[in-house]
């Protein structure tokens, strides 16, 4: 008689939890790229959107502003707090927005503008005006009031604190990332400095340059930045926040995007 060997019909036990754990391992892979990659989509369409409100706040910003309305020195020329020269609805996106307009469960979109009159050293030594001025345009998107008739909050406004850029120093030479050391923080409460310097966000110097926070340790106040800037004795940083209530505690980090340039007025 000839003898034909019994043919399997199923996996073993054992070959079944070997798969079904390899299997696992892959769909934890899988599940652990997603969040990342929905951060990461968010950031890129924040930035997409932020871009295009922030090309749209300097078209405004340079139809609107005149140049009685710089000084030598970035200061807030609109924000939420800042309506003289550009009004509040000007400064939403799309402009003329109103709050009331906007679904509770959506965020309203806007533009701060800072600026300054940029000088000319003269061959005598002396600084003269041109024609030039220097806009920062922060693009954010802020929580919708409950009440939009009646609610001052929550409100976006650019804030400044004094810092000694004597401290700042390279902090990675191959990130090129800077850190502030030691420093004094005028006008912030200790509390909101965490919040001030959030991941992500971005400050402004008295100048115009713009820095974005890449880390900040809560346990030392050191945040880090993508751009070491040269130091100095005192001066001026900005950043735009997003204030909760009438005690001026910082809420989350509006910012979607920054856009710096050099252009004329049309007025």
């Amino acid at each position: 008689m000839q003898y034909y060997p019994k043919r399997r019909l199923a996996f073993t036990m054992i070959e079944l939890m070997i798969a079904i754990a390899i299997l696992g391992v892959g769909l934890a892979m899988i599940a652990a790229i997603f969040p990342t990659a929905i951060k990461e989509n968010q950031i890129s369409f924040d930035h997409t959107i932020g871009t295009i409100i922030c090309e749209n706040g300097l078209d405004v910003a340079t139809t609107m502003l005149k140049p009685t309305d710089f000084t030598s020195e970035i200061i807030v020329l609109a924000d939420e707090t800042h309506e003289g020269l550009i009004g509040r609805r000007s400064q939403h996106h799309p402009q003329g927005t109103d709050e009331a307009d906007i679904d509770p469960d959506k965020k309203l979109q806007g533009f701060v503008v800072l600026g300054r009159k940029i000088l000319m050293q003269a061959s005598d030594g002396s600084w003269k005006e041109t024609r030039s001025y220097h806009f920062v345009v922060v693009a954010y998107a802020r929580k919708r009031r409950v009440d939009p008739a009646t609610d001052l909050y929550p409100s976006v406004r650019a804030i400044s604190t004094g810092v000694d850029i004597a401290d700042w120093v390279i902090w990675d030479k191959e990130l090129g990332e800077g850190v502030i050391i030691g420093s004094e923080f005028q006008n912030v409460p200790a509390g909101d400095l965490q919040k001030f310097f959030a991941f992500g966000t971005w400050v402004i110097t008295s100048k115009g340059k713009f820095v974005k926070i890449t880390d900040y340790n809560p346990d030392n106040g050191n945040p880090r930045t993508d751009l070491h800037l040269t130091p100095g004795s005192n001066v001026t940083i900005w950043t735009v926040v997003q204030i909760e209530d009438g005690t001026g505690i910082i809420g989350e980090n509006p910012i979607m995007a920054v856009f710096a340039t050099r252009t004329g007025l049309l007025n």
